[in-house]
């Protein structure tokens, strides 16, 4: 009989014992779920805790405090082979005088880069992609003259408006992707764009780079991803960028005046190694679990196998048999999980940036799957050890 067959076989052989099915869907649903979200933290250290574990970022310490050289020259100092430099700019649009309104522009390409608007911080609508796209803050308001109705009564813009601003040349329109909850930091209203269209807008609008375009934030993410991370290399980089950044800090005329946010680096070697030492208890779980599985299908199924044997299946054919009755318990519990975490995180979330069920990176749920699998393969040892001494006389024996 074709591999493949035994195969899609195996899986109905596996659920015919249901009560020990259920218990095991639940128990590798446990160790799954755990799984999951101890790989979603890991994967958080390039997301939302992007800044906590790999970067370092400073912030004006008032407004109008950093201008654009001021920024350029603290750049020169930075080692742009080691970090990645994501900024963020502004400059006040008060055409009428009465709007308030900020036009901020940052790295769409790195969204986890900026302490004070991320993905889950969208509260309708989506993350500027880059052309023509822009977020306001909630509770955004502007003359409505300043969109295509033509009128001069002020009101709220919302997803799917537009926003136009004319200058020297055409007019330059923005089509409004999603609206952000606003911070204690975010006064006057914010409009945010791509830091290329910020460029764009405030040549459009003849802003002056000396006097009117300011830094809002940068933030220094050091390179290398979780790799690094683990090793502690990203660490070493941080702190060191830290220092430098420290004495920088002491000619405010040169470079502005502006604060330092960065987790000290024993904090972040703690928090890896507690969750390295988590993740490592969950795997050894897993291998338990999967393992006291095998052997007791291969203890109470002895006489099926004999019954295998005698009509003609050969080891292969039982050993594939058995791991796929593993692999399907452990795939049912890896689904389980998954939606149970999904359906949670979806009811509880309090951003509507992701309107579908899916909410865990892709990452994250092959890792983890990758990790359940790997735990079945004690299993499958067992199995190819205990299943050589079944013979098919073993059929006659009393149940």
């Amino acid at each position: 009989m074709g591999s493949f067959r035994v195969a899609r076989k195996s899986v109905i052989f596996s659920i015919r014992a249901k009560k020990r099915l259920i218990v095991f869907v639940i128990i590798f649903g446990i160790l799954s779920g755990a799984t999951l979200l101890l790989v979603g933290t890991f994967d958080s250290y390039n997301k939302e805790n992007l800044l906590d574990q790999r970067g370092v970022y400073i912030t004006e310490n008032g407004d109008y405090n950093i201008t654009q050289p001021q920024l350029n020259n603290m750049l020169q100092n930075i080692d742009n082979s080691k970090f990645s430099i994501h900024t963020v700019r502004y400059f006040d649009y008060s055409n009428p005088p009465q709007s308030g309104m900020r036009v901020v522009g940052i790295d769409h390409n790195s969204p986890w880069a900026f302490s004070e608007v991320k993905k889950n911080s969208i509260k309708s609508g989506r993350f500027i992609d880059g052309k023509n796209d822009a977020m306001i803050s909630d509770h955004f308001t502007v003359p409505l003259n300043w969109f295509e109705t033509g009128s001069n009564v002020s009101a709220s813009l919302k997803v799917g408006n537009s926003i136009t601003f004319r200058g020297t040349q055409d007019p330059m329109t923005f089509k409004i992707t999603g609206i952000f909850s606003e911070s204690a930091r975010i006064n006057p209203p914010w409009l945010i764009v791509s830091n290329d269209i910020f460029d764009d807008l405030a040549d459009h609008l003849s802003k002056d780079d000396e006097t009117d375009i300011f830094c809002f934030q940068v933030a220094f993410v050091a390179k290398g991803g979780i790799l690094a991370v683990l090793i502690g290399d990203t660490y070493t980089r941080v702190h060191n960028l830290a220092g430098g950044l420290n004495t920088l800090k002491s000619s405010p005329g040169n470079y502005g005046s502006w604060s330092i946010s960065v987790t000290s680096r024993d904090e972040k070697i703690e928090e890896r190694d507690q969750d390295l030492l988590s993740f490592a208890f969950g795997v050894f779980g897993g291998l338990i679990v999967a393992s006291l599985y095998a052997y007791l299908i291969t203890r109470f199924r002895r006489r099926e196998v004999a019954i295998l044997k005698a009509i003609g299946f050969n080891a292969k054919n039982v050993r594939i048999t058995l791991l796929c009755e593993i692999l399907t318990v452990a795939f049912l519990g890896f689904v389980a999980a998954t939606l149970a975490i999904e359906g949670y995180t979806h009811l509880t979330k309090t951003s509507t940036y992701i309107a579908s069920l899916f909410i865990m990176p892709y990452t994250t749920l092959i890792i983890s799957g990758s990790v359940i699998v790997l735990t079945c393969i004690p299993g499958f040892i067992l199995i190819s050890w205990r299943i050589l001494s079944v013979r098919p006389i073993e059929i006659f024996k009393e149940r």
